[in-house]
């Protein structure tokens, strides 16, 4: 029974562990969304920021404004790839780990089933073992009847093999008396031929 609340534990254990992982996932691919949504404003505020050069320089002449824009524009390029490439980097990683831990939850789910299998073998076998058991008490107490009733027959031999003995004890007095009225008889025969003569 042990056995059985310890695999609960462990299955309530995965479970949770489980239930947390999905809550993590779903905060990466919150990350992840907001990450494509943040390049997507950036490629946006670069898009502005073209469309305010050109404007600009359409105003003011080319050459003024060409200088006084080229290196924020060249920095802003710059830093706008940075960014690509860090939230590209970071959403290559966030899927590595979405993925491990899905594989995480499918090997936690394996688990669990397991857990659950070896628990019902293990109650299984507990039933078993009750039903052994019950049968072992059973045969006990069928063996303990059955010495009682060789008892009895064996009581019941001894008071039949004693009435024998006294039968055959009866049988020989009997046949004892029987001769001693034999002879008694032949007596009596040779007294009652005296008289008739």
């Amino acid at each position: 029974m042990a056995a059985l609340t310890s695999l609960d534990g462990f299955r309530q254990n995965l479970q949770n562990l489980m239930s947390a992982s999905d809550g993590v996932i779903r905060s990466v691919e919150t990350l992840t969304t907001e990450g494509n949504s943040a390049v997507a404003q950036l490629y946006k505020a670069q898009d502005l920021l073209q469309e305010t050069l050109h404007n600009e320089l359409a105003s003011r002449g080319f050459a003024v404004v060409a200088d006084e824009v080229r290196t924020p524009a060249s920095r802003t390029q710059t830093s706008t790839e940075e960014i690509r490439r860090i939230i590209q980097e970071l959403q290559h990683n966030t899927k590595a780990a979405v993925d491990q831990m899905t594989a995480g939850q499918t090997r936690a789910r394996d688990c669990i089933d397991s857990a659950v299998k070896a628990s019902t073998s293990l109650t299984d076998i507990n039933e078993e073992v009750e039903r052994i058991v019950g049968m072992n008490t059973q045969i006990a107490s069928a063996a303990v009847q059955q010495h009682a009733v060789s008892e009895d027959i064996n009581r019941n031999v001894i008071e039949i093999r004693n009435g024998s003995m006294t039968l055959m004890q009866g049988v020989e007095d009997n046949e004892v008396t029987a001769d001693e009225l034999s002879l008694l008889a032949g007596e009596l025969r040779t007294v009652v031929a005296r008289f008739k003569w």
